[in-house]
């Protein structure tokens, strides 16, 4: 539930600062909020630049396949 909140926010803003994630999952856990974002990344549904650059929606490869 709070990683669909954290990926509709980066759709609907097209990308989201790492300093805003405790606006878009209030209530969470700065360790919770790093186990949401780093999961995504590695799962390739998020993606960024480098660990201080702003989340944007990723494409992972294994949706391209199928």
């Amino acid at each position: 539930m709070e990683a669909a909140r954290l990926l509709r926010a980066v759709f609907n803003e097209g990308s989201v600062e790492r300093a805003k994630l405790p606006e878009v999952l209030p209530g969470m856990g700065e360790r919770t909020i790093r186990k949401i974002s780093s999961g995504l990344l590695k799962d390739g549904l998020l993606a960024s630049r480098h660990t201080k650059a702003p989340f944007t929606i990723g494409l992972p490869a294994k949706a391209m396949s199928t």
